[in-house]
């Protein structure tokens, strides 16, 4: 049956009022779903899909950015490592590789902090 889109209260097909709310109709809305097809609550839902996924450990990310750059960067954010990837290779080529001296030591910071972010979203 339909529902009054005012008050929420079933009518019968091809009335003109709503006898509850006197709204002019049709104005319906979408019958309600039964209880047992309600979507379930957060709770419930975090509890059947698992826990969250593991943490990031700051110092794995720190160490892997130093050792590999931009490709270390991958464990905490991957998007941030296709960017440092893609500059450190235009600017390397315009510079001989010096720009590597500041692009290196971002990609460090900018991996160290993405792992912390990651982190505290988790929380």
């Amino acid at each position: 049956m339909p529902y009054c889109c005012q008050c929420g209260s079933e009518f019968e097909l091809g009335a003109r009022f709503c006898k509850d709310c006197g709204m002019t109709l049709p104005c319906v809305v979408a019958p309600r779903l039964p209880a047992w097809m309600e979507p379930a609550p957060a709770a419930v839902r975090a509890h059947v899909a698992g826990p969250l996924p593991p943490h990031k450990s700051v110092i794995v990310a720190a160490l892997l950015a130093i050792l590999f750059g931009p490709l270390g960067m991958i464990y905490s954010t991957l998007m941030g490592a296709l960017v440092m990837l893609t500059a450190s290779v235009i600017l390397a080529g315009f510079t001989e590789g010096t720009s590597l001296l500041i692009t290196w030591p971002a990609c460090i910071l900018w991996t160290v902090i993405a792992a912390r972010i990651y982190n505290e979203d988790r929380r």
